[in-house]
């Protein structure tokens, strides 16, 4: 579950990527129209930095089209897919609330078009979100994501200790 990527919770793989692409790259890679005038280092660097092993980028784009809520173009162009809004999971939802939804100077880099989930969702503070058109059913419930928040982390930290060993999780503790 855990292996090859190299996020941890609470880690932000697209933030400041775009500090490790030079303009004159992304410019060489946009007025490129075949494969054949693709500088071949160009791909290489956006390649390597998308990987598993260094941001988990790639990993993330497979997730968000899994989901639906993003579509891929044949010629590579990633776009939000039509209803995006309403494909969101709960974990996204909690993440607007809790961390970019409140950056008021936008230093998490999220676009407008993102930012306005804001305005298809409700959260009804500490028993979960209701689509702002769907009625007073709840989408998602707090108590259930709670339960797999925690399960989830304790999976983790499992992984984390069957990784390092126990040795390093005693040292922690002294």
């Amino acid at each position: 579950m855990f292996k090859g990527n190299p996020r941890k919770p609470g880690d932000l793989s697209f933030e400041n990527i775009q500090f490790m692409i030079d303009n004159d790259r992304i410019e060489r890679l946009e007025q490129a129209s075949s494969a054949s005038e693709v500088n071949i280092m160009d791909e290489w660097i956006i390649t390597y930095l998308s990987s598993d092993q260094v941001t988990g980028l790639c990993h993330e784009i497979d997730i968000l089209e899994s989901l639906g809520l993003i579509e891929i173009k044949h010629g590579g162009e990633i776009r939000l897919s039509p209803g995006w809004q309403n494909l969101c999971p709960h974990m996204i939802l909690n993440e607007m609330r809790d961390s970019w939804g409140k950056d008021i100077h936008n230093l998490h880099c999220i676009h407008d078009t993102i930012r306005s989930l804001s305005n298809y969702w409700e959260c009804i503070e500490g028993e979960g979100w209701r689509s702002s058109s769907g009625g007073d059913d709840l989408a998602f419930e707090e108590d259930e994501y709670e339960m797999r928040r925690q399960i989830f982390s304790e999976n983790f930290l499992n992984y984390v200790n069957e990784t390092l060993g126990v040795g390093h999780f005693v040292a922690e503790l002294c």
